[in-house]
């Protein structure tokens, strides 16, 4: 009877101890090993612009390049550091993880991060990106190759910029532009900002602006004289308010030539979806 009763509690142990399984398992994803020394500073060149770095150890300084994207310095600050790991979060959605290992001297400064080919890649989502980014390139291409349905347009400086198209798609706002040099001279792009302002200026009170930063933007490549480049800018959705205006200003890199159109705030609500 007592085997009998030991056997029954046995086989319901079993049975609470399968219904409390996860459901889930794990896999593992191996760290590059990265030598760091104190003597000199070790540059990691990366294939896609860089979103964030986690480090776990003070012994090392880790820090983006100024003025560039894709490249972060490392540094021992420690003689004989114990290893320690790093991870870095590309916009491309991938996770990239070394372990860092001290070294006196050595004679590679410089690493490129290189994809292996057909590797399965466990993508992250960044933050404000409602897909990833390639998703968000493809959309570009999409949106460069339509005519589109709007000739609001802007002309100074021997420039005209043109908002072809207001779309929805994957969650974001798109502004489809066209940029157009009508002299001979060629133009270097410097900057393309997107603000808000009140449409009606009174005076003795200055105009607020209310600056637009853009989820994702494929940017303009250089403009030849004569020429034209269309690109496409993404924002979260939003609505320009009462007494407001929407304004997308282009300034070329010295800034000696600029074009602003502007736009009313009901423009927006024609959006399409695509």
């Amino acid at each position: 009877m007592k085997w009998r009763l030991m056997g029954v509690l046995l086989v319901g142990m079993v049975g609470i101890l399968k219904a409390q399984e996860p459901g889930f398992h794990l896999e593992g994803m191996e760290s590059r090993v990265l030598p760091v020394t104190g003597r000199k500073m070790t540059n990691v060149i990366f294939p896609v612009d860089i979103a964030a770095g986690v480090r776990v150890s003070r012994d090392v300084l880790v820090q983006k390049v100024r003025g560039v994207e894709n490249v972060i310095e490392l540094k021992a600050l420690r003689r004989d550091f114990a290893p320690t790991n790093l991870a870095v979060y590309g916009k491309d959605g991938r996770l990239y993880s070394f372990v860092l290992h001290y070294v006196e001297d050595t004679t590679v400064l410089d690493y490129r991060v290189v994809l292996d080919r057909g590797a399965i890649a466990s993508k992250v989502r960044l933050t404000g990106w409602p897909v990833d980014p390639g998703t968000l390139r493809v959309d570009v291409g999409m949106l460069e190759g339509r005519r589109g349905f709007l000739h609001r347009r802007a002309r100074g400086d021997g420039l005209r910029l043109r908002l072809k198209g207001v779309y929805l798609r994957d969650s974001l706002l798109w502004l489809s532009l066209e940029l157009q040099d009508r002299t001979e001279m060629g133009c270097v792009p410097g900057g393309l900002r997107i603000y808000t302002e009140d449409r009606k200026r009174v005076k003795r009170m200055a105009t607020q602006e209310v600056e637009l930063s853009p989820v994702y933007s494929d940017g303009l490549g250089v403009l030849p004289g004569l020429g034209r480049e269309v690109t496409a800018v993404a924002l979260h959705p939003f609505v320009v308010g009462r007494g407001k205006r929407l304004v997308i200003a282009f300034s070329d890199e010295e800034g000696g030539r600029q074009v602003v159109l502007k736009l009313k705030r009901k423009m927006l609500m024609r959006a399409r979806k695509m």
